[in-house]
């Protein structure tokens, strides 16, 4: 049994954590698709287009999932989804400046915010899983 000190610790790092990966997710997801309203004329990328908007809002959708499924064990699946649409929407943005559909630098606006997002989705796999 864990102490109470240990317990709020626990649960201040947990309460961070959701907060964090949470705001994160969203944002990326409404960055991108303001992106994508910007370019969605634009009918020989639109399944570029598509394909991102989609792999983007699923992150952020699979995080709200996790966070308000009720096992570790539902937890982790609706993390590792998010992990692998957040991995996805990485090479749409690669995809989206290969293709000049973005700027340089709205590729590593973009990038940036990915990244984040899957580092902060590794660590908070990681203390779900030590929590077990």
């Amino acid at each position: 049994m864990r102490e109470p000190s240990c317990e709020k610790n626990f649960d201040e790092i947990l309460f961070s954590m959701k907060t964090s990966i949470e705001q994160k997710s969203k944002a990326l997801s409404f960055e991108i698709s303001e992106v994508c309203k910007k370019h969605r004329k634009d009918y020989m990328h639109i399944k570029t287009i598509d394909q991102c908007l989609r792999s983007s809002s699923s992150v952020a959708a699979n995080i709200q999932e996790a966070l308000a499924s009720q096992s570790n064990k539902m937890i982790l699946s609706k993390l590792y989804i998010s992990l692998r649409e957040a991995k996805e929407t990485n090479f749409w943005i690669e995809k989206f400046q290969h293709d000049r559909i973005i700027s340089d630098i709205e590729q590593h606006s973009l990038k940036t915010q990915c990244n984040q997002v899957i580092r902060e989705l590794y660590a908070f796999i990681k203390f779900i899983k030590k929590r077990g």
